[in-house]
């Protein structure tokens, strides 16, 4: 279970990485791999880069944590509010106050920009590998799609951890 949250996370935060090269690599449609063209080589790059992002990605979530208690609102009630946001359903259950709610539109330049450069340096981290952008997207997407390859995907980072 420990894993699949683990695997879970970094997705989340591979997405701004994807969704930025994605939008730069033009209007192409990138497909998921056969698992087995996927080298054990480049298996291990996939997990340093995404090692690296999530340094960064944990750090701006800090930052962002930090900011939103500075402004007097709890972490968990902002999360639920975003969620909320985010997903129509969720919105029923959860209703920011006019405060929160300007709160929030005060917060969100500061939040964008801290995304943005979540983004910035994650494409540095990507194009800074032996893996071009778009391989890193073809990869990426077959470690969604494929259990198999994500499997093999988290055997390597456990076992570099240890």
């Amino acid at each position: 279970m420990r894993n699949l949250k683990t695997l879970s996370i970094l997705f989340i935060g591979l997405f701004f990485v994807a969704s930025a090269a994605y939008g730069q690599g033009g209007q192409q449609q990138m497909q998921a791999l056969d698992p087995d063209s996927v080298s054990q080589q480049e298996l291990q790059s996939m997990v340093q880069i995404t090692d690296s992002i999530q340094v960064i990605s944990q750090k701006v979530q800090d930052d962002i944590r930090n900011l939103v208690q500075d402004e007097g609102m709890e972490f968990e009630r902002f999360q639920k509010i975003m969620m909320s946001k985010q997903n129509p359903q969720m919105a029923q259950n959860v209703e920011a106050t006019p405060e929160e709610e300007k709160l929030l539109q005060e917060l969100q330049p500061k939040i964008m920009s801290m995304s943005q450069e979540v983004q910035m340096k994650s494409m540095q981290i990507v194009q800074n590998s032996d893996l071009s952008m778009q391989r890193f997207q073809q990869i990426f997407r077959t470690l969604q799609a494929n259990p198999e390859l994500a499997k093999r995907f988290q055997a390597l980072k456990n076992q570099q951890q240890q």
